[in-house]
Formats: structure tokens, C-alpha cells, sequence
């Protein structure tokens, strides 16, 4: 369950360091 939740977590910073690299 953690791992799931680490996971998720990881997605969601992989994408807002994605929306970054395109807004910036």
C-alpha cells in the first residue's frame, strides 16, 4: 500500500516537472 502511494507520488512530481519544463 505504501509503495502504491510512493508510486503515485512519483508520477504526480514527474508531471509537474514536465509542466514546468513546457511553461518555462
Amino acid at each position: 500500500m505504501n509503495n502504491e502511494k510512493f508510486s503515485l507520488q512519483r508520477i504526480l512530481v514527474g508531471i509537474l516537472i514536465g509542466f514546468t519544463a513546457v511553461a518555462g
